[in-house]
């Protein structure tokens, strides 16, 4: 299911989709479709499709979520700030770490173990480690929830690459993962034309 409201009178676009493993990449094609086709035509917006769709990944590779996932994503054309929350409510990033590396017994050290890049709990043969560090690093600011943990990052600039990261126990026991991340359009790289040349 799919829910978009675009309308005329409104700054703001709002895309709520119930996630669909055999659907995933073509969705995050058209969300980097629909912002070039209609704002950023001459930005390189590879990131964001990208960071959607390692974040779709790692609810198919890792969650066990039974098809109980969603993408909310919102777009504010004034700011041109494109903000996206990915949640399934499977076993959670905190537990599955938690079950790969038993000494990690604190939700928080298993939040920054999962950040960490190349690393992986291996559920499926393909992964690297390399999908949450992608996320962060082609995102402005992103938070991370799961179990009793909340990480938060943010960038000083585009050029930032580590990030200030902060992690936090919170009061509840939050079933599953809830990624959130901000994108500031604007500010990406514009498109490189390469000049063809004859030989």
């Amino acid at each position: 299911m799919v829910l978009t409201v675009d309308t005329a009178d409104s700054s703001h676009i709002f895309n709520l989709w119930r996630i669909v493993d055999g659907e995933k990449e073509l969705f995050a094609a058209r969300v980097e479709e629909y912002l070039r086709n209609n704002y950023f035509k001459n930005k390189d917006l590879s990131a964001i499709s990208l960071s959607l769709k390692e974040a779709f990944y790692n609810v198919f590779d890792h969650a066990s979520a039974g098809n109980n996932a969603f993408s909310l994503i919102f777009y504010d054309k004034d700011t041109h700030v494109l903000y996206a929350a990915i949640s399934d409510f499977g076993i959670g990033i905190v537990r599955s770490v938690k079950k790969y590396i038993p000494s990690i017994i604190d939700d928080k050290q298993a939040l920054l173990k999962a950040i960490e890049n190349n690393f992986t709990v291996k559920s499926a043969k393909w992964n690297k480690g390399k999908g949450l560090d992608n996320i962060l690093s082609s995102t402005d600011s992103s938070r991370l929830c799961s179990g009793r943990a909340l990480l938060l990052y943010k960038k000083k600039d585009k050029y930032d690459m580590q990030g200030n990261k902060r992690v936090y126990d919170i009061d509840f026991d939050f079933p599953g993962t809830l990624l959130y991340f901000e994108v500031d359009i604007s500010q990406m790289d514009d498109v490189e034309i390469l000049d063809s040349f004859e030989f």
